[in-house]
């Protein structure tokens, strides 16, 4: 996925356009701060607190979304995060 990313960044950018990803919290298939060096924005997924195999709940518990948050923001300081 890096290398797809960084071929989009190197021709979309100089054409004036961002280049944005939605990444799942805590999915180790996305490597952030890699990513990160090729996009300008990442937006982690917060909408969806469960999955097919997990237990039913909330949709997305305000505990959980602030508990991923402080994650994100103590893993990634430098990075220029979003939230949705």
């Amino acid at each position: 996925m890096n290398v797809f990313v960084k071929e989009l960044y190197e021709r979309l950018h100089p054409l004036g356009m961002l280049v944005t990803q939605d990444v799942m919290p805590n999915d180790e298939d996305f490597n952030v701060k890699e990513l990160a060096k090729y996009e300008d924005y990442i937006f982690s997924w917060l909408m969806s607190q469960h999955w097919d195999e997990s237990v039913p709940g909330p949709v997305s518990d305000q505990k959980w979304i602030e508990k991923i948050t402080d994650e994100i923001a103590r893993k990634y300081p430098h990075l220029k995060l979003s939230w949705q």
